[in-house]
């Protein structure tokens, strides 16, 4: 049973696009408060507060919109394997299966040798791709990829460390 499998990036928060939105409602929040006890006080100085802040938050806030929309694009694809071999989408490397001459999964990270040409080499840390929300084990990545790779692929994962030593 031959298989082929994309591993595309993992979820990605847009942690800066989110908390910018954050920021801008405080900092909006503040001069609106602050617009209100001047405004009481001295009308030159609201106009003048209106005028050059509230188009600066109005900025911020199109930024924050903006960027927090791009954080909820198609995610990249990072490896593909398939019958004719594994594209590696980072590099733009397509290697075929008889090229490869070493592959290993160490701790969930996927390591490709290529010694005929060392710049296909690469590494992939499987917890930065979709690899767990797609309920799959490194056993099953495997016997993926032996359905075309015929060598041997050495897999070892690390006992979790208590903390304590």
């Amino acid at each position: 049973m031959k298989k082929e499998i994309i591993l595309k990036e993992g979820f990605k928060s847009n942690a800066a696009g989110c908390s910018t939105f954050l920021v801008a409602f405080v900092i909006l929040f503040i001069m609106l408060v602050i617009d209100g006890i001047y405004m009481s006080y001295e009308n030159e100085a609201n106009l003048t507060f209106l005028t050059i802040f509230l188009p600066l938050i109005g900025a911020v806030f199109t930024y924050s919109v903006v960027a927090f929309h791009e954080g909820g694009c198609e995610p990249e694809e990072l490896l593909s394997i398939t019958e004719n071999g594994l594209y590696y989408h980072l590099k733009n490397v397509q290697i075929q299966w008889d090229q490869i001459s070493e592959i290993q999964i160490i701790d969930n990270v996927i390591s490709v040798t290529v010694d005929s040409d060392p710049e296909k080499d690469f590494k992939l840390k499987l917890n930065i791709t979709d690899f767990y929300t797609l309920r799959m084990t490194v056993d099953e990545l495997v016997k993926i990829i032996n359905c075309y790779y015929k060598k041997d692929i050495y897999t070892y994962t690390s006992s979790p460390s208590c903390g304590c030593c």
